[in-house]
């Protein structure tokens, strides 16, 4: 998403971002619609595409067809594809060698789960971005009991936002503690 939001930023390119669920449904759907040709051309309009989690393809031999075709498309268009995984291209398994050669030729950059005054920044950010009025104390309890990744920080502030609302109180410490005492992190993603 920050990829996202730097390219739209700072340029006036076309970007698509789609999950690797959103790309297998769109294959799915163009498959029973008209052939390949809607997946096309989404790829003909678009200047950039990003791939989340590309780990879920690994397996679907017809679905790695189409994302190869995609890949080949773009660089004949000289256009971009930004792919997020779990895995290096050289520890995924389940995908064909033609597209792990694929992930492997561009840039391939290891991500760390972001620090606390990141992870705090990022609570506030998206509470501002939902107009709410979060408090620092609260988002800094929430940061430190999701020390693992941006997804786990949106469910973790999600729950203390909804028990908020359920019980008609502020976005506060005392609230965010209340929400937060009996799950770990695993059970807010």
């Amino acid at each position: 998403h920050a990829i996202c939001h730097r390219f739209l930023d700072t340029t006036h390119l076309r970007i698509n971002y789609l999950s690797s669920e959103e790309f297998l449904n769109r294959f799915i759907e163009s498959i029973a619609a008209l052939g390949h040709r809607p997946l096309q051309k989404d790829a003909l309009d678009t200047d950039i595409l990003v791939l989340d989690d590309i780990q879920f393809l690994a397996g679907k031999e017809k679905t790695q067809d189409q994302l190869f075709r995609h890949f080949h498309l773009f660089m004949e268009q000289r256009k971009q594809i930004i792919v997020s995984s779990r895995t290096s291209p050289r520890e995924t398994t389940g995908f064909q060698g033609r597209l792990t050669s694929r992930f492997q030729s561009g840039l391939v950059t290891r991500l760390e789960a972001p620090n606390f005054e990141l992870r705090v920044a990022i609570l506030l950010r998206k509470a501002r971005l939902r107009h709410l009025n979060l408090s620092v104390d609260a988002a800094e309890l929430i940061a430190t009991q999701t020390p693992s990744s941006a997804r786990e920080l949106e469910g973790a502030l999600s729950q203390v936002v909804n028990a908020a609302a359920a019980q008609g109180a502020p976005l506060d410490l005392e609230t965010a503690r209340a929400a937060l005492k009996d799950t770990s992190p695993e059970e807010r993603s």
